[in-house]
């Protein structure tokens, strides 16, 4: 089964790349630049990103499907991304004190989730850190 999602979906990736080859073709050698042009190549553009947007959605929920004893560490991975982002939203403060977010119109709510991705990444990046000296200490004592 999973060979035949494999095949499909690499058919439709190189249909995708023919259709880009062939309308790069005919917008640099074959027409003139005009709006419409333009424009096909701009929905072409949104058509390839709603069809990246389902099929990354899509393809892991295949992959937890057809590989159900694979699934647990994906699941594993998910759940501690929640609670890495969980974590995050209740450390954040959510304060709007100061010119600068009068200025832009900075809520209480939009404040709070910027300071929970900055403490997101602050945790993931010390996270990093710590698993290379882990890793380097490691290989000391190997």
């Amino acid at each position: 089964m999973e060979d035949k999602v494999g095949k499909y979906l690499n058919i439709v990736l190189y249909a995708m790349m023919g259709i880009a080859a062939v309308l790069g073709v005919y917008y640099i050698f074959i027409s003139d630049v005009t709006m419409q042009t333009v424009m096909l190549h701009v929905y072409y553009t949104y058509t390839l990103f709603a069809i990246a947007a389902v099929a990354s959605i899509v393809a892991p929920i295949i992959y937890i499907v057809l590989n159900p004893e694979k699934a647990k560490s994906v699941l594993i991975g998910l759940a501690g991304f929640l609670v890495l982002a969980g974590i995050s939203f209740l450390l954040a403060s959510g304060s709007t004190e100061g010119a600068v977010y009068e200025n832009f119109e900075v809520t209480e709510a939009g404040s709070r989730r910027v300071g929970a991705g900055l403490i997101a990444t602050y945790i993931l990046g010390i996270m990093a850190v710590a698993a290379i000296v882990v890793s380097g200490v490691s290989k000391i004592f190997k």
